[in-house]
């Protein structure tokens, strides 16, 4: 047995489609339209059955909008890179309800989306690790990267050095240029808070690999 395909009711094929496709990067692959019961379905993902399972959207003639009720959770998507996914959303005019970061309590990098109906997508951050915002700042100040086991408590002290600095300078700033003292480091931030979590992370890390 196998999932062949996720059903969503939505008020506007079209626009559904459109961000499906657009936004999201799925294909148009089928539709069905049924007048005498008055729906017209459209089938669309990142590859057909029985490969891959597929997203069913189902426009019932005349209904605009959906009570999305208590019980829905999510459709989750793999991705390379959660935080350039979450851009290219926003690039494209979607919403990003949760920037992508990792999930509390681990170490998985997430992110939601939501469609034009109010359904919520969930990016999952698969393979290799790309750099953060804190990852390029910490190598100017000669810490090593994430997937290093020659971090040390020596590198926490640096990364606790750099998020001293931080503080120290952006004072409330939470988007624009940050210029960083000990060497100096110009770079854009995007997101204060999560560049302070992603700090954090990388200093627990480097004592973890200490013990």
């Amino acid at each position: 047995m196998r999932i062949l395909h996720t059903m969503l009711r939505v008020g506007n094929l079209q626009r559904s489609i459109d961000f499906y496709t657009s936004v999201l990067g799925m294909s148009l692959l089928r539709t069905s339209d049924n007048p005498e019961y008055k729906y017209t379905l459209a089938f669309l993902g990142y590859g057909r059955n029985p490969e891959h399972a597929e997203l069913e959207l189902t426009y019932n003639y005349g209904v605009e909008s959906y009570d999305m009720g208590t019980a829905y959770g999510h459709i989750a998507i793999a991705v390379p890179d959660a935080y350039a996914a979450c851009e290219a959303v926003k690039a494209k005019g979607g919403n990003v309800t949760r920037e992508a970061g990792p999930v509390k309590g681990g170490t998985t990098v997430i992110a939601f989306v939501q469609d034009p109906d109010g359904y919520k997508i969930e990016f999952i951050q698969k393979g290799t690790t790309p750099k953060t915002q804190a990852d390029l700042v910490a190598e100017q100040f000669g810490v090593v990267r994430r997937d290093d086991d020659r971090r040390s408590p020596h590198d926490a002290r640096q990364m606790l050095h750099l998020l001293l600095a931080i503080e120290h300078e952006v004072a409330g700033v939470t988007r624009g240029f940050l210029h960083c003292p000990m060497p100096v480091v110009v770079f854009i931030v995007s997101d204060i808070d999560q560049l302070r979590i992603e700090v954090l992370l990388l200093i627990s890390d480097c004592l973890a690999r200490a013990d």
